[in-house]
């Protein structure tokens, strides 16, 4: 259950053989539904625009998956960062489990 002060909300996402989306959120709390119906219609990309964007696409994968590394990296350190505060505080390196006694 989420704090009191953030939403819950399941999204649904499904799109038809016909390329027509639709999209509905439930927001758990209220039961509030919202929905939407996205048609392929009017100002449809061409099919020469939608291949120079997965061309675009590809020349920057290599710095994405760049950022990917780097963000990764900076979550490891921070893990070993309290790793290690967590070490010099308590003495040990991990939370301590609940006791049991016989």
């Amino acid at each position: 259950m989420p704090p009191a002060n953030m939403l819950s909300v399941d999204e649904y996402f499904h799109i038809d053989a016909s390329g027509i989306l639709n999209v509905s959120a439930l927001e758990k709390s209220t039961g509030k539904e919202n929905k939407i119906t996205i048609t392929n219609d009017k100002g449809c990309l061409s099919q020469d625009k939608i291949v120079h964007i997965i061309e675009e696409d590809g020349k920057y994968k290599a710095d994405d998956e760049g950022f990917v590394g780097f963000c990764t990296g900076v979550m490891q350190q921070k893990n070993s960062n309290i790793h290690v505060s967590n070490f010099v505080t308590t003495g040990t390196s991990h939370k301590a489990g609940p006791t049991h006694s016989s």
